[in-house]
Parts: structure tokens; sequence; C-alpha cells
């Protein structure tokens, strides 16, 4: 078989004629993994699953940077895209 990843957000390959439904026609024995930020169905699977965009929502913003009171304080990103480098 042939096997195909992407990591587009959700329908985005199909837009050009390349999502499962019009390959599979061309290969039916293609294995197609489909690699999203919030999985293909529910409220979030539209977005797309950005380093800054996890950050936030998993909380790891919230320990870094300056002090609460002081100039500058609040969530802030990490300096490098963490959780690009350690989910791949």
């Amino acid at each position: 078989s042939d096997v195909l990843v992407e990591n587009f957000k959700v329908g985005g390959l199909a837009k050009y004629g390349l999502g499962y439904d019009d390959l599979r026609k061309l290969n039916p024995g293609l294995v197609y993994c489909s690699i999203t930020g919030f999985g293909q169905s529910g409220p979030l699977a539209p977005q797309a699953g950005y380093d800054f965009l996890v950050q936030a929502m998993g909380g790891l913003m919230s320990v870094t940077g300056a002090r609460d009171g002081e100039p500058g304080a609040g969530p802030q990103k990490v300096g490098v895209a963490v959780t690009d480098l350690l989910t791949g």
C-alpha cells in the first residue's frame, strides 16, 4: 500500500482534490493518515493546532514571564516552539 501523512487543518487537502475520498478512488489501498491539532470532529476540529495556542490552552504560558504585579506580567509564550519540538 501507499501511505500519505498530512497535517493540514480538517478538509485542507480536500479543497485541492486531495482528500481521502478523492484519493481512495485512485488508490483503494491507500493508507491515509491525517494529523490535526484537535481531531477530525468536534467543536475545535476546524482550528489549527499552533504551538502558541497549545501553550496557552495547556497552561504553560501561565508559568513563564514576569511575576504578577510587575510590568509585562501575564501569560507569555515560551521562547522556542516547545510544543512543536516535543510532539514531533
